[in-house]
């Protein structure tokens, strides 16, 4: 008898769990006692990269049903086509058909125990999973803890409409959901809104802590009831992915029990400028300890809203603005956040590019163009100086608060882009 069929059944499960990765599984078992210890492993977590794989996983599951019994994590990962634009956007590769339709349902119906799954590049399964054509439940409704899904749908229908008619409702036992409905064309009819939905759409699970959304706000009614179906989420990020007259910003007055929000993620690159009073509904999130902004606004704005909010963590982007002066305020002075830890401000650009060659001659050097070695400097600003920014960073050293990004990292490129002219005017002499 193999030696490790004497071993506990829970230490077999743990050494065949730690045994392989999704890169490098097993390739089978060391002996038919052991072959069950080596299925749950194998089967725990599946990553499918296509639909032919998905297609073998359907095969397998018409003679061994009990193996997607098994499955706890279920990740199908289409991969996309990337568009050549300056956006950087992404289309679904052609769906192929297969599995059928009928074969994605059967499939589905047999994770009995599922309790994450991530769904990306398929509208076609996201419609089945969300829509099915009866009423019939999945039987992980009352396992699912994580639902993890990108797709593009259809262009015509808004995606917060087909999110009120979905059976999203069913899934009890959610606690993060995260929702990508990002695509290239904008919806038609954006006026038309059927009353009866807004009448009758079901509220989500009261488990879901964590609630991501990414999808352009082609129709506030629909995007306003869809925010306020989730009863009571503690981490919230909102991603508006088109041009809209709607900033995403005001979703915010659609959260139920805002107070229990304490991380908030508010991202619009595409977004018109809000209005400085949009942003009053965020007196209610009174007990916010984290927030990210990357949307076209001053954050003095929103900083004076959430003056009495006990943030630990401020984590700016490229679109958000933030002068000097309110840094200092933020850590110091009668205005200080007390609870503050960490600040992360990725609002100023720049590229660390190549070395001056050491091996050139001044004759060479002196027929070098500096531009070829692509570094970008940072573009400071009044409000926003070197000078001022590197006075900020002693400041909140000495009050023990934490700043990175890449307005920091944009202070080393500077000084080390300085190096390297020192050591060019070092050698041509000018």
């Amino acid at each position: 008898m193999d030696r490790l069929s004497l071993l506990p059944n829970e230490l077999l499960d743990d050494i065949f769990s730690l045994a392989h990765t999704e890169t490098e599984p097993l390739t089978g078992p060391l002996s038919k006692c052991l072959l069950p210890f080596f299925q749950r492993s194998f089967y725990r977590d599946v990553l499918l990269n296509s639909y032919e794989q998905f297609d073998r996983l359907h095969q397998i599951s018409r003679t061994r049903s009990d193996l997607l019994s098994l499955v706890c994590t279920l990740k199908l990962e289409i991969p996309t086509l990337e568009i050549e634009d300056e956006d950087g956007d992404s289309v679904e590769t052609k769906d192929p058909n297969f599995p059928s339709n009928d074969a994605v349902v059967g499939l589905l119906s047999q994770l009995l125990h599922l309790q994450k799954l991530r769904i990306r590049g398929s509208s076609r399964i996201v419609l089945l999973l969300l829509t099915p054509r009866d009423e019939n439940k999945f039987p992980f409704c009352s396992t699912l803890r994580v639902l993890q899904v990108r797709a593009s749908f259809d262009s015509r229908q808004d995606p917060f409409e087909f999110l009120l008619l979905s059976t999203l409702h069913q899934y009890h036992a959610l606690k993060a959901l995260l929702l990508d409905f990002d695509r290239s064309e904008a919806t038609n009819d954006l006026e038309i809104v059927d009353i009866a939905i807004l009448s009758n759409y079901r509220q989500l699970s009261s488990s879901i802590s964590w609630f991501s959304l990414a999808a352009p706000l082609e129709n506030p009614r629909y995007a306003e009831a869809f925010v306020g179906s989730v009863p009571a989420p503690i981490e919230i990020r909102l991603l508006q992915t088109e041009i809209s007259s709607m900033a995403v910003s005001e979703l915010l007055s659609y959260v139920q029990q805002p107070h229990l929000v304490q991380s908030l993620k508010i991202i619009a690159p595409g977004a018109l400028r809000p209005a400085s009073d949009t942003f009053s509904p965020l007196r209610q999130f009174t007990h916010l300890k984290s927030i990210e902004a990357d949307i076209s606004a001053s954050f003095d704005d929103i900083l004076l809203i959430l003056s009495e909010a006990p943030l630990e963590s401020i984590n700016l982007r490229w679109l958000c603005y933030i002068a000097i002066p309110t840094l200092n305020n933020l850590v110091t002075g009668s205005a200080k956040i007390e609870t503050l830890r960490e600040i992360v401000l990725d609002t100023v650009d720049a590229v660390r590019g190549r070395l001056v060659p050491r091996e050139l001659a001044r004759e060479e050097l002196e027929t070098w163009d500096l531009e070829d070695l692509d570094w970008v400097l940072p573009q400071w600003t009044d409000e926003f100086s070197r000078e001022g920014f590197k006075d900020f960073l002693v400041l909140a050293k000495k009050e023990g608060i934490e700043v990175t990004g890449d307005a920091v990292e944009a202070l080393k490129i500077e000084e080390e882009w300085e190096e390297e002219m020192e050591y060019y005017r070092s050698v041509v002499g000018t």
